[in-house]
């Protein structure tokens, strides 16, 4: 009996670090029943916006990785095989003659909107929710930090504003562009793998 106790308190603490690692790769995201993935979507992708909030460091992320992450987006869609994208210049021209507001209550009441004027029967916005930039010393006179980034991707439909596909994912490291991208990744990975 006293043999097996520490093999127990070993299994409960590596199955707790295990635990964290998996929630930290887990994706939380739900599909509309009215979303069919076996026919072919024409797909119109809004550039990255950030939460309405007053956080700072979330303003900061999203203009520092918004052109970069907007291509991660359209490339990891584009691995969907369901769906057909607008051209992104198309998407930008139309953006800037409605002087699209890139708040993301401007992404929910006006997609579907953008959408039709693309041609599209869905529209794609990725919005960063929240950011969080631990830090740590290096040495003596060094920092270094550690970005942790949760993000969501949401589909909603041209024709009804339904919302099709949401999906929430966090991701951590040391360069914010690749975080995002990581989030992103996440969050599609569903959608390739049905």
């Amino acid at each position: 009996m006293r043999r097996g106790l520490p093999l127990l308190l070993i299994g409960l603490l590596f199955g707790c670090a295990t635990t964290e690692e998996m929630t930290e790769r887990t994706v939380e995201y739900a599909v509309s029943p009215h979303f069919h993935l076996n026919r072919i979507y024409t797909l119109a992708v809004i550039p990255v916006v950030g939460a309405d909030t007053t956080d700072s460091l979330i303003a900061s992320v999203v203009s520092e990785v918004s052109d970069r992450a907007y291509s991660i987006l359209i490339s990891e869609l584009m691995k969907v095989p369901t769906f057909d994208l607008v051209e992104r210049k198309d998407v930008e021209e139309i953006l800037k003659e409605l002087e699209f507001s890139h708040s993301p209550y401007a992404m929910r009441e006006k997609a579907p909107k953008l959408g039709k004027l693309l041609g599209a029967e869905v529209v794609a916005y990725f919005q960063i929710l929240g950011a969080e930039r631990v830090v740590y010393p290096l040495g003596e006179t060094e920092v270094g930090w550690t970005y942790r980034i949760t993000g969501s991707l949401k589909l909603v439909s041209v024709e009804t504003g339904r919302l099709l596909y949401q999906a929430t994912a966090t991701a951590s490291g040391t360069d914010p562009v690749e975080v995002v991208g990581e989030v992103i990744r996440r969050c599609v990975k569903p959608l390739k793998e049905r």
